[in-house]
């Protein structure tokens, strides 16, 4: 029986750590150079943020991409203190592309990535990659589904990035 037990704990701990989690992961961001919708080149690794960071790939083509920034606009785009919002075009047609943006109203940063050499240092596979970077730096959520039940999900990891923010620059104004 004690041989029993050894063996499916042991089987169990390897089980449980074979999982890596997103959660914690610490992502750097390339030294990849992007487009401003201006034609300005702009190096994402330079790119630093002391607030949690979503990051959305997106194409012209995709409407579940294109909804998916929407609902994002939607949510957070009023909280520009509190949350960065960066959306990627993987287009190689900034003249398609910048009617997309003003159109829609977008009021945060876009960029674009006509190579996708972004994309591909990210290890992104389509359009509908949403990655959610917190305060530290640590990868927090990234996902490659665009359903509307995901977005509360979404929603759910970018309040509880603010929510750590606050307490952090909280703590450090206390110290």
């Amino acid at each position: 029986m004690k041989t029993l037990t050894s063996t499916l704990g042991i089987a169990l701990s390897f089980f449980l750590f074979s999982f890596k989690s997103v959660k914690n992961d610490f992502i750097k961001l390339p030294n990849v150079n992007l487009t401003t919708l201006e034609g300005k080149a702009v190096n994402i690794g330079d790119l630093k943020s002391a607030k949690p960071t979503i990051i959305c790939f997106w194409s012209i083509t995709d409407d579940a991409s294109i909804q998916r920034i929407n609902a994002i606009q939607e949510n957070y785009g009023a909280n520009k203190n509190e949350v960065r919002i960066i959306a990627i075009s993987t287009d190689n047609n900034t003249f398609i592309v910048k009617p997309k943006v003003l159109f829609s109203g977008w009021e945060f940063e876009v960029y674009m990535d006509s190579n996708q050499d972004f994309k591909r240092a990210m290890g992104v596979g389509n359009f509908q990659n949403t990655i959610v970077i917190d305060a530290n730096g640590n990868t927090v959520y990234n996902n490659t589904n665009v359903k509307s039940e995901n977005e509360t999900a979404l929603f759910a990891v970018v309040d509880n990035s603010i929510a750590s923010a606050h307490n952090t620059s909280l703590l450090a104004k206390a110290e």
